[in-house]
């Protein structure tokens, strides 16, 4: 009996208008984003190639160990191959950086962008899901229960004994599978789509990454149709059902996660990062006028001896050189750990908001839903922090590196390098650190996810529940 009443429940969305609405809009809206969002991965790859080899230009045009240290070097990332259909924070402006040894690594927008493209974002595969189908989740179970009622079938189905248990389980069940099948056809097209474009080349990690996030999908459309039943369940009219799934969408949609960021600053305030620079850049600017000023007080105790000329003056000449060099070690020493306890201080606080934010915004399902599938493609808020800690991890190196050419290459004399432009003759980067920023394994990024899969699994389940025993308890007829 109980797969009669699914195949019921099913057949009456498959011959409505709105299943055949939700099937054009859903496959429309995931192939023409994925074409647009292919245009623009080519578009940022190409970007990349070039910046890459003009970064690497620049470095080969530089003229010793000391001007490299100040003018630093530029780091060019990767665009994410999965921002075709998760797009998440690939959108920002931000796609390289640039490193100096005794500053935090700063990112750099794009030099152009048009002013229209923020108006009007593109509809990714998030965005379909998230927005449109969560809608379709309410329109589609609006009227489970409750268009029933008004209409007497419910009445006339269980005069004829037919079980709660299995007229609430054939809704479930039967709308659900109504509900998916659009999307399932759309990400079957998207992935042909894909395949075809030889511009993405989708790897292992990738596509495991896109079944995973496609699974991930149902779980939160089966949390926002349990809930639509759930809201049927209780209302009498159809009318009141779906206004009351109205509000509730504009809510979980677009007031908590929109608001919870807002919230978490009035929470939980962070120094704003131009106020941090502008720290960073006093503190940097009072250890160098402390080193301008030792520098010239150790030249005048021996401004006589260089006046007198022949080996006395050479003396006074190495002097000067040991001792700019031991005051420039301290200096760069001074400025690194002031600049870092700084930045260090910045990212605290600014990791506490962001955990903040996300807690609070996770009273709605779509973002628990949305942190996972970002997170998943690599899109999201855990791969932008592991790429500016890997961008702090290379600083070091770099610096490292810097200093320990500085020292072995110039020895006593290297303070001329630091005055001259000349190319040192020694000046070779060849063995330079590259930096490194491979793709996250799949099952890190579900490890990364757990917490929000969890809650995702969670709300399915007790709205799943309170569906089921309300049907069974709240008198229906």
């Amino acid at each position: 009996m109980l797969i009669t009443l699914i195949k019921k429940e099913f057949l009456e969305h498959l011959l409505s208008l709105r299943f055949a609405v939700a099937t054009v809009l859903t496959i429309v809206l995931v192939i023409v984003s994925i074409f647009v969002l292919r245009s623009d991965y080519a578009q940022k790859n190409e970007e990349y190639k070039e910046n890459r080899n003009l970064y690497q230009k620049q470095l080969e045009r530089e003229r010793s160990y000391h001007s490299l240290e100040q003018g630093g070097v530029r780091i060019a990332k990767a665009p994410e191959k999965m921002l075709v259909t998760y797009y998440g924070l690939e959108k920002d402006d931000d796609r390289s950086a640039k490193i100096i040894g005794y500053t935090v690594p700063s990112l750099i927008g794009e030099k152009f962008k048009s002013p229209v493209t923020p108006l009007f974002p593109t509809p990714d595969v998030l965005y379909v899901v998230a927005i449109v189908l969560s809608l379709m989740a309410f329109v589609f179970s609006y009227d489970s229960i409750s268009r029933e009622r008004e209409e007497g079938t419910l009445r006339l189905m269980l005069s004829h004994s037919v079980p709660r248990d299995l007229i609430i389980l054939s809704k479930l069940v039967g709308g659900y599978i109504s509900l998916v099948m659009p999307f399932l056809v759309a990400i079957l097209v998207g992935s042909l789509v894909i395949m075809a474009s030889g511009s993405i080349g989708f790897g292992t990690i990738e596509w495991t990454a896109f079944a995973v996030a496609g699974l991930i999908s149902f779980l939160f459309l089966g949390v926002m149709f349990s809930l639509g039943v759930l809201v049927s369940t209780r209302c009498s009219k159809s009318s009141t059902s779906i206004m009351i799934l109205l509000l509730v969408w504009v809510v979980m949609v677009l007031m908590v996660p929109n608001m919870s960021p807002f919230v978490a600053n009035e929470i939980s305030e962070t120094t704003p990062y131009d106020a941090v620079e502008t720290q960073v850049r006093k503190v940097m600017g009072d250890h160098l006028n402390d080193f301008i000023a030792a520098m010239g007080s150790f030249r005048m105790g021996r401004e006589h001896r260089f006046r007198g000329g022949g080996e006395e003056a050479d003396e006074a000449r190495r002097e000067f050189g040991e001792k700019m060099e031991e005051l420039r070690g301290k200096l760069k020493k001074e400025t690194n750990r002031a600049g870092e306890r700084l930045w260090d201080q910045f990212q605290r606080e600014l990791d506490a908001q962001v955990s903040l934010t996300k807690y609070i915004s996770r009273l709605s399902p779509v973002s628990s839903y949305v942190y996972v599938a970002t997170d998943l493609a690599g899109t999201g808020v855990v791969r932008k922090n592991s790429f500016l800690k890997a961008l702090r991890t290379y600083q070091r190196d770099f610096r490292r590196y810097l200093e320990e050419k500085i020292k072995t290459s110039n020895g006593p004399s290297g303070h001329r390098a630091f005055f001259g432009m000349t190319r040192g003759r020694d000046f070779d980067i060849s063995d330079m650190p590259q930096f490194s920023f491979p793709p996250q394994p799949v099952s890190q990024r579900v490890a990364d996810s757990l917490f929000d899969i969890l809650i995702l699994v969670v709300d399915g389940v007790i709205l799943f529940m309170l569906s089921f025993v309300s049907f069974l308890r709240v008198d229906v007829i």
